[in-house]
């Protein structure tokens, strides 16, 4: 099963130019047969809000406000399947490589030497100067040019086929495109399809306002993505607390319901999904 969306811009009057047709494959019955290969988290009580895991392949939307461990949990991750010897990708667009290794050093996490093994590989890029490339991706969605050009791909390293990818954070690449919103979305929607034909289980991270129902900048990119994960800094009673919830999984069954989450130092990211959340604020 499929659906498909058309994204379009104003160009002169009377006309309209067609920025980005896609296709989303949905999950039907069949999907979700014995041969299916799935992935698990590592991170304690998180894996047990699945029922199988998360379908290898998948591109994730991890979206939260600020405080809400998004960045903490995608690396726990990545950390998890690089210790088991899994090629994992940190595409950081904010961060400085140094930062990151920094600002993880309290739970006691061996970044460097995940990253001397080869295991781990962080990246920073420029999401400045990706969107310099815009009008080089309109021209292309609107099937001006006689050639395919994919920005996308060339975030991956050559030769590297990654197990894992993170994207921290498709809020900064958005930056990059500020006031050029179909540039974004054609570049968001060829960064889903090279790591779909990669076969690469991705999570991209996005920055959403507090108490909102909306998951991504535009809403294309929970859209596209075959899964999305929302944390929450909720408030209870004079504290504030964190907490988790799996709004969307393809091809896998899952608990729905909002589950505590705590960091912890020396071992990282702890989701309770046994316990219950009272709070009068709806996230």
């Amino acid at each position: 099963m499929a659906d498909t969306f058309t994204i379009k811009s104003k160009a002169a009057p009377g006309r309209v130019h067609v920025v980005e047709q896609h296709t989303a494959q949905m999950s039907s019955p069949a999907d979700l047969d014995s041969k299916a290969e799935y992935i698990k988290t590592g991170i304690t009580g998180f894996d047990e809000m699945m029922t199988r895991g998360i379908p290898k392949g998948s591109q994730i939307l991890v979206s939260g406000g600020p405080g809400t461990l998004k960045t903490t949990f995608c690396m726990q991750v990545l950390v998890n399947a690089a210790k088991e010897n899994k090629k994992c990708l940190y595409l950081t667009f904010e961060e400085s490589v140094q930062n990151i290794l920094r600002n993880f050093h309290d739970y006691g996490w061996d970044l460097s030497g995940l990253i001397k093994s080869g295991n781990l590989v962080i990246i920073h890029q420029d999401p400045f100067k990706m969107s310099r490339s815009v009008e080089t991706l309109l021209a292309q969605a609107r099937g001006e040019l006689l050639i395919d050009v994919n920005e996308a791909k060339n975030l991956v390293p050559e030769n590297m086929k990654p197990h894992l990818v993170v994207v921290d954070s498709l809020s900064a690449i958005s930056a990059g495109f500020f006031g050029r919103d179909e540039g974004y979305r054609a570049y968001i929607s060829q960064i889903f399809d090279t790591f779909r034909k990669l076969n690469t289980t991705s999570f991209m991270i996005t920055e959403i306002e507090y108490s909102t129902t909306k998951y991504s900048k535009s809403g294309v990119e929970e859209f596209l993505a075959d899964a999305v994960f929302v944390n929450y800094n909720m408030i209870q009673g004079s504290q504030r607390i964190n907490a988790t919830e799996i709004v969307k999984l393809r091809g896998s069954e899952h608990k729905k319901k909002i589950v505590p989450l705590k960091a912890i130092p020396q071992k990282g990211i702890v989701v309770y999904p046994s316990e219950e959340i009272f709070t009068s604020e709806k996230p």
